[in-house]
Formats: structure tokens, C-alpha cells, sequence
């Protein structure tokens, strides 16, 4: 059968699929036509030709976006040879800037089928080419054509797989006590929560599907980083990502499970809060820049701002449940303190975290607190009375 007889009958039967009494018949002879070699050349071919009328281009259009769709990830009903598939990917790539505006989306929505299963292996120039179709646009249609392919470009499983095997990775230097500064892989966990915690924020939908494994593979992370400063950077940029969670509507649910709160308050936000050996060589050192530092709100990077933070977007949604659970813990860091204030100081300091956490709902640095919380009077007349011990800090 030549090129020509089969393009004129596809065309007579996408001209058959307008029609009622025939769209059944002209289904079921597309389908016949479509398991021969070329049958993807031969629909593009006909919404490249201008001499076909505007439907049957349109009819053209969508019946190779659906082809590829359900055949070009190789698990379809249709082979499609190796040589097909790069004929095809270097001419959409051609013919999309080429094509009338009403076939461009639909060309585009093809594009990015492919590289979903293409890019980049198979496809590796993709991108370039379309970063150069943007600086050599001559019209405003076609840098919306290369901006909206790079749009719909859908390749964030594979990084997100990715990210997920990062964090979970162990390696023996996570357990060295000799290393003080953060490792390239501590960093890399960084970078990653930084990356999650904006993708969660700014591309939430696609971010869903990752959502709950991210959640529970940064709270291995906290869990096992230890008080050491090598840890100090991923820890906050953990915290920042559950905090960004933990404020949505749709999670809510995954943090009202049995225990979670708690864990949270025993396991992560008085671990990240209480002062460590290393802060008091630095009040020691710097003791102004400390205080500095505290007092200004600079301290935007370390773990205890990070476990600030926490506290204050938790309270968002679990105020109740939160003020409830760390009642308790003032109350008995309090009792601590009073027991000893010269040995047990860092407790009172916990307190004045955790107190100042939950009353101030909102703030900014040239104002402070602009926002408090219903519940501030309960928790000050909880820890007002307790708070006239005052004493030397020994922090020898």
C-alpha cells in the first residue's frame, strides 16, 4: 500500500467519524489502520498538509495526540519502531511553530506526551531546542508555544524518586563524631528540603502524590540528626518543611493521628529548642552578639528559630491540642527549674520558647509580636508566677 493510498484512506475516514451513521465504521477502520508501520507519519503528514480542510487537520491532531498517548510508553496495544518515534520527535519539534494557532495546542499536548517517556534519555536536546526557539521568536505566539511546552513538561518523578532515595541514604560518615561541619550529603538534605518545602508551597498539585512520603522520610530526618552543629542547617530546613505542611487544610488529618502531636512536641520541638554546650560557648564568646542575635530575630537559620517556627505554625491548626501538650511540659520544666535555678536555667529558657511561641500568633522584626492568641493569658497566668525565680546563670 503507497503513502498515498493510505493518507487518502485516513482522511476519508476522519471525514467518516464527523457523521453519525458512519463514526462507528470509520472508528473501527482507524483502528485497523493505526496497527500498520507509519500510521503516526501519516496523521502528522495530514495536519501538516494546508490543502486538507481546518477539521480534518483538528481530527488529524487529536487522533495522533491519543495514539501517542496510549502507545508511545511501549505497554499499548501498538508497536512503534525506533525510527518512527525519532522522526516524529524531530518533526513536532519543526512543524510546532509551523502549524496554524488552533493546531498548536494540540501539538504542544503531543510534544510533552513524548517526552514524558523521551526526556531526557531519548530526547536529551529537548529543552535546548526549545530554550533556543524562545531567544529566536519573531512572534508573540510562538514564545507562548516554547513557554507553554516547557510548562507542561511533566519530568518530576523521576527527580522526586530521586530526592526521596537522598534522604533516606545512610552513610558512615552520618555517624562520625569527628566531623563538626556539615557533610556534602547534609548539605544535598538541605538543598532537598528547601526544594520540597517550595514545592509544596508554589506547585502544590504536583507535589501531592509526594506529599506523605516526604513528610515521613524529613521526620526520619529529625529524628536521627543528633545536637550537633554539623546538623543545624538541615534540621531547620526540615522544620521549615512541616511547618509549610502542617499549615494546609488537606494535611491536617495526617497530624491528628494518635500520638503524632506528641511525638512532635517530645521528639522534635523541646529537642531543637534546648540551649546545647555549644550555644553557651558562643554566649561565652560573643555574649552581646548572642543576645544580639536572640532579641533581633537574626537567628533565622538555626534549628531553634526552626523549632520556633514550628510551634507557631502548628498552633495554625491544633491550638488547642498543642497548648494542651506543652502545658504540661512548662509546667514541668518549671518545677525543674525550681527545684535548682543555679543547675537548671537551660529549663526556664525553654519556657520562655515555648511560652513566647504559643502566645505570639503573628510578627514582624521592626514590630515584634503584632498577633497574639486567645490562649496567652491562660499560659502567662500558668508561668507568670513562676517566672519571679531569678537567679545568677551559672554557665560554667
Amino acid at each position: 500500500m503507497s503513502n498515498q493510498v493510505a493518507t487518502e484512506q485516513i482522511v476519508g475516514l476522519l471525514q467518516a467519524t464527523l457523521s453519525p451513521e458512519s463514526v462507528k465504521q470509520a472508528q473501527d477502520g482507524l483502528t485497523q489502520q493505526a496497527v500498520l508501520p507509519g500510521y503516526a507519519r501519516v496523521l502528522l503528514k495530514i495536519l501538516c498538509d494546508a490543502n486538507y480542510p481546518n477539521h480534518i487537520r483538528n481530527i488529524a491532531a487529536i487522533s495522533l495526540k491519543n495514539f501517542v498517548k496510549m502507545n508511545w510508553s511501549g505497554e499499548g496495544d501498538i508497536p512503534i519502531s525506533d525510527d518512527e518515534r525519532e522522526e516524529l520527535r524531530n518533526a513536532l519539534l519543526e512543524i510546532m511553530f509551523r502549524v496554524p494557532q488552533f493546531l498548536r495546542l494540540l501539538v504542544t499536548e503531543i510534544v510533552c506526551q513524548v517526552s514524558k517517556y523521551d526526556f531526557p534519555e531519548r530526547w536529551p536536546r529537548l529543552v535546548q531546542l526549545l530554550a533556543e526557539n524562545l531567544s529566536k521568536a519573531t512572534d508573540f505566539d510562538q514564545l507562548v508555544v516554547s513557554l507553554g511546552t516547557l510548562e507542561q513538561m511533566d519530568n518530576l518523578t523521576p527527580w522526586m524518586e530521586g530526592f526521596l532515595q537522598m534522604l533516606s541514604l545512610k552513610l558512615p560518615e552520618q555517624n562520625s563524631q569527628l566531623t563538626t561541619d556539615p557533610t556534602e550529603h547534609d548539605k544535598l538534605c538541605t538543598e532537598i528540603c528547601e526544594i520540597a518545602t517550595l514545592f509544596s508551597q508554589r506547585f502544590e498539585d504536583c507535589f501531592v502524590p509526594y506529599t506523605q512520603r516526604f513528610m515521613g522520610t524529613v521526620w526520619n530526618l529529625l529524628v536521627f540528626a543528633d545536637a550537633k552543629i554539623r546538623f543545624d542547617a538541615l534540621v531547620n530546613s526540615a522544620l521549615g518543611f512541616l511547618a509549610a505542611i502542617c499549615q494546609r487544610p488537606q494535611y491536617v488529618p495526617y497530624f491528628r493521628d494518635e500520638g503524632v502531636l506528641k511525638a512532635i512536641c517530645d521528639n522534635v520541638i523541646v529537642k531543637n529548642l534546648t540551649l546545647r554546650p555549644e550555644d553557651f560557648e558562643i554566649f561565652e564568646n560573643e555574649p552581646f552578639e548572642f543576645l544580639k542575635r536572640d532579641i533581633e530575630g537574626s537567628d533565622l537559620e538555626t534549628r531553634r528559630r526552626g523549632a520556633f517556627e514550628f510551634v507557631r505554625a502548628l498552633c495554625k491548626h491544633f491550638d488547642n491540642e498543642l497548648c494542651a501538650l506543652l502545658s504540661n511540659v512548662i509546667q514541668d520544666f518549671l518545677e525543674k527549674y525550681k527545684q535548682n535555678p543555679a543547675q537548671n536555667f537551660v529549663y526556664k529558657d525553654l519556657v520562655y520558647f515555648l511560652v513566647s511561641a504559643l502566645a505570639s500568633k503573628g510578627s514582624t522584626t521592626r514590630s515584634g509580636a503584632t498577633e497574639t492568641r486567645q490562649l496567652v493569658c491562660y499560659n502567662l497566668l500558668i508561668c507568670g508566677p513562676k517566672y519571679t525565680y531569678d537567679t545568677e546563670w551559672d554557665v560554667s
